[in-house]
């Protein structure tokens, strides 16, 4: 037999030798039944979350694509005045003409 320890001697010698406490009659009888009850529950609960997060995700997934694939392509426009003045002072300045500008921008190709 195991030795009690300080608090179980105290605990006995508050209660005396009779338990405070009883369980219901036949509550350990059904007792399996009723914890196995509730982890069928729970593993339908999380089975239930981790559809709606799958859900949620290809839906995101399947909007971000519709979004991308309907965007049409920014054509180029008329850049701002004073920037396109900019660049042509730039060049100016450079004293680089036109032909040279076409070769460098072919030989990027």
């Amino acid at each position: 037999m195991r030795q009690l320890t300080d608090d179980e001697k105290t605990l006995m010698r508050l209660t005396g030798a009779s338990a405070p406490y009883r369980a219901p009659k036949g509550y350990f009888d059904t007792l399996p039944t009723r914890v196995m009850d509730k982890v069928k529950a729970r593993r339908h609960r999380l089975m239930a979350i981790r559809w709606g997060v799958a859900a949620v995700l290809t839906g995101c997934v399947a909007t971000a694509g519709f979004v991308l694939a309907s965007r049409k392509p920014q054509r180029m426009t008329q850049g701002d005045p004073a920037h396109t003045q900019y660049i042509e002072d730039a060049l100016d300045y450079s004293m680089i003409d036109n032909t040279e500008i076409a070769y460098y921008l072919t030989e990027a190709e």
